[in-house]
């Protein structure tokens, strides 16, 4: 198992934490990274996961932070340290931060949770064999397990039933 070539990086902060583009939802427990290219979906996709059940950690802007064994993301209205994103020069934290960006017809406020342990990711781009090897992708010295597989219809249920058979993050070896 290696790190999948082609895949988005993470920008690095200097507390250790690091920023991503990027959507995150949560269910049973395990979060998952939605990513990709702008307009590639992900909003979309973590709309038919909400209605499947997740619920929305953040979308836009992913802040990612290796704590305790695990990776954890949040939104970037959790940095409020240096105003790294999330923030207004007033220190509000920005609304959109915590609302769902739906192409085509706005900001749509959802329920969210603060915080999620990363189980899996999701590269949304085509899938290559019907049964593909595992990739995976290294996040803050974290390995995790990665799919890709484009935003189309039924994506969101597979990727849901993939994520609740228990993809594990390990250390690299």
């Amino acid at each position: 198992m290696s790190d999948a070539p082609g895949l988005p990086r993470p920008h690095l902060r200097r507390d250790g934490r690091a920023t991503m583009h990027g959507t995150a939802v949560e269910r049973g427990g395990r979060g998952l990274l939605l990513l990709g290219p702008s307009g590639a979906g992900k909003s979309g996709l973590a709309a038919e996961m909400l209605l499947l059940g997740a619920r929305l950690v953040v979308d836009d802007l992913l802040l990612l932070e290796a704590h305790e064994g695990a990776l954890w993301v949040t939104g970037p209205d959790a940095a409020r340290d240096d105003g790294a994103g999330g923030d207004d020069p007033g220190g509000r934290v920005d609304p959109a931060m915590r609302k769902l960006e739906l192409r085509g017809i706005g900001l749509v406020e959802v329920p969210t949770t603060g915080a999620a342990a990363v189980r899996g990711a999701v590269l949304l781009a085509a899938s290559g064999a019907r049964l593909p090897d595992v990739d995976t992708m290294t996040l803050l010295g974290r390995r995790i397990p990665l799919v890709r597989h484009p935003a189309r219809a039924g994506a969101a249920a597979k990727i849901l039933l993939w994520l609740a058979s228990g993809p594990a993050i390990t250390a690299p070896s």
